[in-house]
């Protein structure tokens, strides 16, 4: 087995061991763990190795060692990447796993909405007419112009759409009409982070509870920028039950995701 190969391999369980445990693992333990061919000082070495490299650490000189932020985020950029569309059986699978491996989710039911009509009303309202439901504003020429360029789009594009052009009175409007297809699920665990991470909290915390900032990210992983630190996020497509949905979930980085996902 190459350098790297075996490096690689240590530092893989020596996350996973983490996450299942979470405590930190010493060479012995992890030689017997694998069950490979070597000595446990030959692991000790790679454990210096990855501590120089920034991707273990040790709390005590007589401890083992952990996984850091960064060996969390390569673990999860792999095998989370890797994964398809999430199937949940049920909304109380999911509340009951967000419980019991200590995340937060929300889910945005995905259902076509189109903006039908966009009427000026006697110069006074415009009158957004969606497929499932409308919304008025004061009239606004340059909006009404912007707006019948989009005769026909569906509510989530629109949305980003008038995200990424800052016409923000239409924003929220559109996370307005939105809110009743999303649903929030361990809100316990929303408050628990943002006790954790106030400076975080103070920017983030609202779009978090009201379920709005699913509608902000693609589907992906995302780390520092929208997570608080030593968090992470994951947005996926999936489906509950047969409905087809977003879901964004929001937790620390030694959560158990893998079962996460499975049990739900």
């Amino acid at each position: 087995m190459g350098n790297k190969i075996l490096q690689e391999l240590i530092l893989k369980n020596v996350v996973i061991h983490y996450i299942e445990t979470p405590e930190p693992i010493g060479s012995k333990e992890l030689k017997e763990s694998l069950d490979l061919n070597v000595s446990p000082a030959t692991i000790r070495n790679y454990f210096k190795k990855l501590v120089s490299e920034g991707y273990l650490d040790q709390l005590h000189s007589s401890s083992g060692r952990i996984p850091t932020s960064m060996a969390f985020k390569e673990f999860w950029n792999t095998q989370l990447h890797q994964s398809g569309a999430i199937a949940i059986s049920d909304k109380r699978s999911l509340l009951d796993g967000s419980k019991f491996f200590g995340t937060y989710s929300i889910v945005r039911v995905e259902e076509s909405n189109r903006l039908l009509n966009v009427y000026n009303v006697e110069d006074q309202f415009l009158l957004l007419n969606f497929e499932d439901g409308e919304t008025a504003f004061k009239h606004d020429r340059l909006l009404q112009a912007f707006l019948t360029q989009f005769s026909g789009y569906d509510i989530v594009d629109l949305l980003k759409i008038s995200s990424d052009n800052r016409v923000d009175k239409l924003t929220k409007k559109l996370n307005d009409l939105l809110r009743n297809r999303v649903t929030t699920y361990n809100i316990e665990e929303l408050i628990s982070i943002s006790k954790e991470n106030s400076v975080w909290s103070e920017k983030h915390f609202n779009e978090f509870f009201t379920g709005e900032v699913i509608n902000k990210l693609d589907d992906g992983i995302y780390f520092e920028h929208f997570a608080p630190k030593d968090h992470m996020i994951i947005k996926k497509c999936g489906f509950l039950g047969e409905i087809p949905i977003s879901i964004l979930i929001l937790g620390h980085m030694s959560r158990d995701f893998n079962r996460f996902l499975n049990s739900i």
